[in-house]
């Protein structure tokens, strides 16, 4: 009897250890499952972030190639742009001084008709009027005004400033940046006497070796001198298109270019950048409107500042001269009875 009691007791033990066994496997599952749900919850955003993070090295390599094509393409550019403006002055020949300086002294009545395209129609007699005076026959004031505005290293380039062509070219011919403030008042005068104004760059090539060549021809009293004889400065109370210094002081002031006034001298110094819009008089003699006067006003105004920024004026004269009323100073229109011939839709340069 013992004995069957002691068997029935194993059996009980063997059959709740391997209960307590399966009961332990299912725990065993249950908690590995939730472990996994875990690490499937934690690792998602990881997964996204590493994408997200794969996705934008890949941007940054393809931007890296990019940039790298671009570096060996603007420089494969620049070498084939300074290979051709090397051809370009070699082309050009240097005049000689005699022949140089009889171009840029020749003030002569004619004047170029030229197509839109620059092409030229014929040279015909012009209706300039200009008087060719010395140094000391203009006022130091006017010159002044004409360095600050158009020129202000006037007194220490060799004729060219290499840094402002080359910005006033890329804007010019390819369209980066700006396109004005590149001719020093030298390459101005040469423009205006010998090369014209083509917009072409074998133009400018020759431009800039006549501009250096005149700078070791002339000395720079006489280069600025030379240009405030020839520059344009629209019309005069007559109506009359006018150039020189003292045919403008004269026919806009009533004044000899010795005696300019400081502000005259800023009103004269603003127009050669566009005389006919500047100018205060219409092409009959009559005054502007006064809407239409505000532009040379405007301009002058911005010869007073170059000035003041230069160093030619003080402030306290910068802010006296800019207050002072012009137009007060202006000719009375004078109407006259001489007539000049004009050709519709055609560009005149000299």
């Amino acid at each position: 009897m013992n004995k069957h009691v002691t068997r029935i007791k194993q059996k009980g033990l063997v059959l709740l250890g391997s209960l307590k066994l399966t009961a332990s496997k299912m725990n065993a599952k249950k908690k590995s499952g939730k472990n996994s749900k875990k690490k499937k919850q934690t690792q998602t955003p990881f997964d996204i972030w590493t994408l997200f993070a794969k996705i934008l090295l890949g941007i940054k390599a393809t931007f890296n190639t990019l940039f790298i094509l671009a570096f060996i393409g603007g420089l494969l550019g620049t070498g084939v742009a300074l290979g051709y403006a090397v051809s370009l002055f070699d082309q050009v020949s240097v005049p000689q001084t005699e022949d140089l300086i009889k171009q840029v002294n020749n003030i002569s009545s004619i004047s170029e008709i030229r197509y839109a395209d620059g092409s030229m129609i014929s040279a015909i007699e012009s209706d300039l009027i200009r008087t060719s005076v010395s140094s000391d026959a203009i006022s130091d004031n006017l010159k002044q005004a004409i360095v600050a505005t158009e020129d202000e290293h006037f007194a220490e380039h060799n004729g060219v400033v290499p840094k402002a062509v080359i910005r006033a070219s890329l804007g010019k011919f390819i369209g980066l940046g700006s396109s004005s403030g590149g001719s020093t008042l030298t390459q101005q005068l040469i423009k205006q006497q010998v090369v014209g104004d083509a917009p072409t760059l074998a133009r400018k090539a020759s431009e800039i070796v006549d501009a250096l060549a005149l700078e070791r021809a002339m000395s720079k009293d006489e280069i600025l001198t030379t240009y405030l004889n020839v520059a344009p400065f629209g019309r005069n109370n007559k109506g009359q298109n006018i150039a020189g210094a003292q045919q403008a002081a004269k026919g806009i002031f009533g004044v000899d270019a010795s005696k300019l006034t400081i502000p005259q001298a800023a009103f004269l110094a603003g127009l050669p950048q566009s005389p006919i819009s500047y100018s205060p008089y219409e092409s009959t003699g009559e005054m502007k409107s006064e809407e239409d006067i505000k532009l040379g006003i405007k301009r002058s105004k911005d010869v007073l500042y170059n000035m003041y920024r230069t160093g030619v004026l003080s402030q306290e004269d910068y802010e006296t001269y800019t207050a002072y009323d012009i137009k007060q100073d202006f000719l009375p229109s004078e109407n006259t009875s001489v007539t000049s011939k004009r050709l519709p839709l055609l560009h005149c340069t000299r």
